[in-house]
């Protein structure tokens, strides 16, 4: 049983009253557990996105150190802490390239595959690039993407993914 099942059943079993003063009469088992759950998920992302850029070294600014790794995780972490989740039904959609997913081209029509290793931004004008390995013509190389290229590959990233389901 999922963590959201186990909720809305003891939502289910609480006292009517209880659900009553707190979320109005006539309110939902459902919709009130999914909410705590997407209550719970935004502040466990943001406690560890706290506690990853405590890991941060607040002078450095080379962007490739641990340090500075660090400050990018944590800013992925506060984006994924504002987004709904998807398996509660939310309409959460990705708005560019996933760290730990590997793209893939729709109906296998070529060998393109774009495995995202790490999200950076671009110092001046904070432009995101993906960076990570590209397999094209039979060969992976080291690869990176813009937002621009997002546009192009997010319809591979509807349809076809490598390395676990959203």
């Amino acid at each position: 049983m999922s963590a959201l099942a186990e909720l809305i059943e003891i939502v289910r079993h609480c006292d009517v009253q209880y659900l009553d003063q707190w979320y109005g009469p006539k309110a939902n088992p459902e919709d009130i557990a999914t909410e705590l759950h997407d209550t719970i998920r935004s502040e466990t992302f943001a406690i560890a996105a706290d506690l990853v850029h405590a890991m941060a070294d607040p002078r450095c600014t080379c962007g490739g150190c641990d340090s500075c790794a660090a400050r990018e995780y944590a800013k992925e972490l506060r984006r994924k802490a504002e987004e709904k989740d998807t398996a509660t039904g939310g309409e959460s959609t990705p708005d560019f390239f996933e760290v730990g997913r590997t793209y893939t081209e729709p109906g296998d029509t070529t060998d393109w595959k774009f495995r995202v290793d790490r999200v950076t931004t671009h110092p001046e004008d904070g432009e995101r690039t993906a960076l990570g390995w590209r397999h094209f013509h039979g060969e992976w190389e080291p690869y990176a993407y813009g937002e621009d290229d997002f546009e192009v590959h997010q319809v591979a990233d509807a349809i076809g993914q490598e390395g676990g389901a959203r």
